[in-house]
């Protein structure tokens, strides 16, 4: 990994992943995602201060939140739109739907 876990912070605050366990996110305030079984990872440059991720089991809808932003992928976090933000953590549904 680029510069996620460090010895203060090992773990990240959230972390999910397909059933098949290929795709993977985690957020240690920036977000990091393997496509290859977590064997390496890319940091997400575009998404910062998250604080909590979900992934739909195929691993094609993802979601990202933090204290002020929600952001959400439906193309395995190659690109990601913005949305307003509601209080709470959120899970996506493997039709993509946010809940």
């Amino acid at each position: 990994m680029d510069d996620g876990p460090d010895a203060v912070n090992p773990w990240p605050s959230s972390i999910s992943c397909s059933i098949d366990g290929r795709y993977i996110i985690a957020s240690w305030k920036d977000v990091y995602m393997s496509s290859d079984y977590g064997r390496t990872w890319i940091k997400n440059a575009d998404l910062n201060d998250i604080s909590y991720v979900s992934m739909s089991a195929s691993g094609k809808y993802i979601a990202a939140v933090g204290k002020s932003t929600r952001h959400l992928s439906s193309d395995y976090g190659e690109t990601w739109s913005s949305m307003p933000f509601i209080y709470g953590k959120l899970a996506i549904i493997s039709s993509g739907i946010p809940i």
